[in-house]
């Protein structure tokens, strides 16, 4: 899920999007510190509104979504990790207007 909004010249736009997506991921490394590449292919929904003093919209299109990323886990127990990774994600359709959308995130997380 990601949402982009901004105000420019009194006028009001925001654009959300919903990627669903099939990943696959590649894992390198030992059992404490791993590297990772992923891809992934799907088809993604947005919607656009625009408020501005002469006219409003709302409008919803779908679209292709294709992405490519890689990170690094840290396991420093042995039921928790870190995690680091950057994605790229490309995004067919008029509201995107056919581009891209990087993505950095950071998270921990518990193995059960």
């Amino acid at each position: 899920y990601m949402r982009l909004s901004g105000t420019e010249s009194g006028s009001d736009f925001g654009l959300t999007t919903v990627p669903i997506c099939f990943v696959g991921r590649m894992m390198f490394g030992g059992d404490s510190f791993r590297f990772f590449i992923r891809g992934q292919g799907g088809t993604h929904i947005s919607t656009i509104s625009y408020s501005g003093a002469l006219l409003s919209k709302n409008d919803t299109q779908w679209g292709m979504a294709l992405g490519l990323g890689g990170g690094v886990m840290f396991f420093p127990g042995e039921k928790t990790f870190l995690s680091a990774e950057y994605e790229g994600l490309w995004l067919s359709n008029a509201f995107a207007n056919t581009g891209t959308i990087g993505t950095v995130a950071m998270g921990v997380g518990f193995r059960f």
